[in-house]
């Protein structure tokens, strides 16, 4: 069987033949629960997607064009991380807000001083 990443579910299991840990379907609800309570608490023009790699994730993103974008996270110690495009520009917070608006600060020093 050819592995991907697509998932199937079966009984409480909601996993790829990639991933392959057993991921359940809680792990990915609790996923999309979170990460719309992060949207509403960050606010409008915000959007997240779900992604699988040995446990269901999110990440959180907020578009300023085609290639410029924030997008939020969350870590395994429970920190959020805010950071600019993929680059080495990001802030850390255990509040989702406050690593937002720390890296805006990061970014306008960064690009207008």
């Amino acid at each position: 069987m050819k592995k991907n990443w697509i998932p199937k579910r079966k009984g409480n299991i909601y996993c790829s033949s990639a991933c392959g840990r057993g991921c359940t379907i809680h792990e990915y609800n609790n996923a999309v629960n979170e990460a719309k309570k992060i949207i509403k608490i960050l606010g409008k023009g915000w959007i997240f997607n779900i992604h699988e790699n040995l446990g269901w994730f999110y990440y959180i993103r907020f578009n300023f064009d085609e290639t410029n974008y924030i997008s939020v996270s969350r870590s395994f110690t429970d920190m959020y991380s805010a950071q600019f495009n993929s680059s080495d520009m990001f802030c850390y917070s255990k509040d989702p807000q406050k690593a937002v608006s720390n890296l805006i600060v990061l970014m306008k020093i960064r690009f207008y001083t």
